[in-house]
């Protein structure tokens, strides 16, 4: 399951499972490492919001978490800082 539909259930829920706590917290199942198939990506600000989003997810921030994902989501892999 992609993060995506993990945080529309986390929504319906109104909460994150312990699981997703766990895949938060895990570099080739986060956020970024979805996007970047868990290679380790250049950007310094990706690595950050990363850490971010994995917090949310565990203080079960479900705004902070989904505004995080999407910064990630959308992000170009070529961007420059």
């Amino acid at each position: 399951m992609k993060w995506v539909e993990r945080i529309k259930k986390a929504k319906i829920r109104g909460r994150f499972t312990t699981h997703d706590i766990i895949l938060a917290c895990e570099w080739r199942t986060c956020a970024v490492g979805e996007k970047y198939g868990g290679k380790i990506p250049k950007s310094m600000k990706l690595g950050d919001w990363g850490v971010a989003f994995a917090e949310a997810v565990s203080r079960q921030d479900l705004t902070k978490a989904t505004s995080l994902y999407n910064k990630i989501a959308n992000r170009k892999p070529e961007a420059k800082e």
